[in-house]
């Protein structure tokens, strides 16, 4: 006889709400720890004529503590040279498998060890672009909100707007 087993899953969800001077309202969501009468700057981005995806820094000024949240940020900037480098890896893997193709069929005594051999080089040439793409999609978010956080320090007049 097996004694019960209990599995426990806890997932947190935080939303919050945020009140400008002017009387505007806006809900967040993300764990960061706020309390009511604590004074925060939230940024959102966009691309110009489009609408903002969310947002993108967090400032509790109280705390003095800052997070981003590249998430948030477009995809057309998160996402800028994925296509390029898609159409790369797929020129790569379509010359590999061609021969791959081309050696079995054309030498007899090349068998099946060239195609296999072939076709594991495509496959490690998917893992190695997987790996490529995701650590170029980090580079663009961290890029992005540097140059964000960048403006923000560089300029008196946001600086002043983002405090009234």
């Amino acid at each position: 006889m097996n004694a019960p087993r209990v599995d426990v899953h806890t997932t947190h969800h935080q939303s919050f709400w945020v009140i400008s001077p002017s009387g505007r309202e806006w809900q967040g969501r993300g764990n960061y720890p706020l309390r009511e009468g604590q004074e925060v700057r939230v940024l959102w981005a966009g691309i110009r004529g489009g609408i903002s995806t969310g947002h993108v820094v967090m400032h509790n000024r109280t705390l003095q503590k800052l997070w981003t949240n590249p998430q948030d940020l477009p995809r057309a900037l998160s996402f800028h040279g994925i296509k390029r480098l898609t159409l790369k890896y797929l020129a790569v893997l379509a010359v590999v498998f061609g021969v791959a193709l081309y050696f079995p069929l054309t030498y007899n005594d090349a068998g099946t060890g060239a195609f296999f051999k072939g076709l594991f080089a495509c496959v490690v040439l998917i893992a190695i672009g997987a790996m490529h793409r995701a650590r170029m999609i980090r580079d663009n978010q961290s890029e992005a909100l540097s140059a964000i956080q960048k403006a923000v320090a560089n300029d008196p007049e946001l600086q002043q707007s983002l405090s009234a």
